[in-house]
């Protein structure tokens, strides 16, 4: 291949202009000194494509600046009416399944509880007793921390308010605590449930968030306490955060800037 194969089209620096559409907006405006200088296209090349852009309904333009479009949303909204979340997720439970051999869930978040949708068994003699449909509470299972860290603050707000029944003696009970392990699952990416809903039972899980970085679905690693030691289920936390993350963000999440 030659290094003019190399070169990206207009039709490739007009949608990197648009990705950083998206991601500099979190900050107000965009205005195009702001596109040159992060993209490294020469300011006519960017005042071209922009107004494509905008005559697609792609963006808009005021005074201040660009900032993402109507059309943006309306295809958005298109994809997510077509998107079966079982089916994206299948290949991050297939891959934690063969490299752990246990249980893995996907689950979503229904009211004050999460809901099992899908579900891969353990290869281990001792099997869950699970299933799709199962329903389990936010402030004990590492789905519903997992999810629910993530999740708008009246929603936290319900399930801080709600009663935290102690399923073991593990359990978080108080509202402090569990906004604590929230702030903590933000930072690792990933909630453990230590026997906090089952006493021999240890999991690990790890949100798959939206373009509005708001929980879509969670993934779990489930098993015994002999199958899954302390160690392993921080190993696979890390891993298995960092394979919801890509998910989420061919969802189109992006994780906002840290200054």
């Amino acid at each position: 291949m030659s290094e003019a194969d190399n070169k990206p089209t207009a039709v490739d620096k007009a949608l990197i202009l648009l990705d950083l559409v998206a991601q500099l907006s979190q900050q107000g405006r965009v205005r195009i000194v702001d596109l040159v200088n992060s993209s490294g296209f020469q300011r006519p090349t960017v005042h071209r494509l922009m107004s494509t852009l905008k005559s697609h309904g792609l963006v808009t333009q005021d005074e201040q600046g660009f900032q993402l479009g109507g059309k943006v949303l309306s295809l958005a909204a298109q994809a997510y009416n077509t998107m079966d979340i079982r089916r994206l997720a299948k290949p991050i439970m297939l891959q934690f399944s063969e490299l752990t051999g246990l249980t893995i869930h996907l689950a979503i978040l229904d009211g004050n509880e999460v809901v099992y949708i899908d579900k891969i068994e353990s290869r281990h003699p001792i099997v869950l007793a699970s299933g799709i449909g199962w329903r389990g509470k936010m402030h004990c299972t590492a789905l519903g921390k997992a999810m629910m860290a993530f999740a708008d603050r009246d929603n936290q707000r319900v399930c801080l308010q709600g009663p935290m029944e102690a399923k073991t003696e593990h359990s978080i009970t108080n509202a402090d605590d569990l906004r604590a392990a929230w702030q903590e699952i933000k930072k690792q990416g990933y909630a453990i449930d230590d026997r906090e809903n089952e006493v021999e039972i240890r999991c690990v899980a790890s949100a798959i968030l939206d373009h509005n970085g708001r929980p879509l679905a969670g993934i779990s690693i489930s098993g015994t306490t002999s199958q899954a030691s302390m160690e392993n289920a921080q190993s696979n936390g890390q891993d298995l955060a960092q394979a919801c993350l890509a998910l989420s963000r061919e969802l189109g999440y992006r994780p906002k800037p840290i200054f």
